[in-house]
C-alpha cells in the first residue's frame, strides 16, 4: 500500500501543476505561439527535475530534508513568480494596463496621460 504524500510534500508539485495548467490557458489564447516557448522550457525544467515524477522520487521528496530548505524555499519562490507572471498573462491587456500603470510611448519620455 503506497502512503499519500501530506500537503507541504507536494507544494512544488502543486504550484508546478498551476503553472502548466496556465501555460495551456495561455497557448490556446490568440498567438499562443509566442508562450509556447517559454511552455517548452518550463517542460523540459520540470522533467530534468523530476517535478511531476511519483511523489517518492519528485523533487518535493528529494528537497523534503531540512538540509535543503533554503533549494526548496527558492524553487518555491520562483514558480510563485511565474504563477504571478502567468496569472497576469491571462488579464485582458486593459485591465493589466491599469493594474501596472501608465506606460511610456515609444520614443517620447513623458509618460502618458491616463484616459
Amino acid at each position: 500500500m503506497k502512503m499519500a504524500a501530506p500537503t507541504d510534500m507536494r507544494e512544488i508539485y502543486d504550484l508546478a501543476r498551476y503553472c502548466n495548467n496556465r501555460f495551456e490557458d495561455l497557448v490556446s489564447k490568440e498567438d499562443g505561439r509566442i508562450i509556447e516557448e517559454y511552455q517548452q522550457k518550463f517542460w523540459a525544467w520540470a522533467n530534468a527535475l523530476a517535478v511531476f515524477a511519483k511523489p517518492y522520487l519528485s523533487l518535493d521528496a528529494r528537497l523534503a530534508n531540512s538540509k535543503y530548505k533554503e533549494i526548496r524555499e527558492i524553487v518555491l519562490l520562483l514558480l510563485r513568480v511565474l504563477k504571478k507572471n502567468l496569472d497576469f498573462g491571462m488579464l485582458p491587456l486593459e485591465l493589466y494596463s491599469r493594474l501596472t500603470g501608465p506606460r511610456f510611448e515609444k520614443g517620447c519620455c513623458c509618460k502618458q496621460q491616463w484616459t
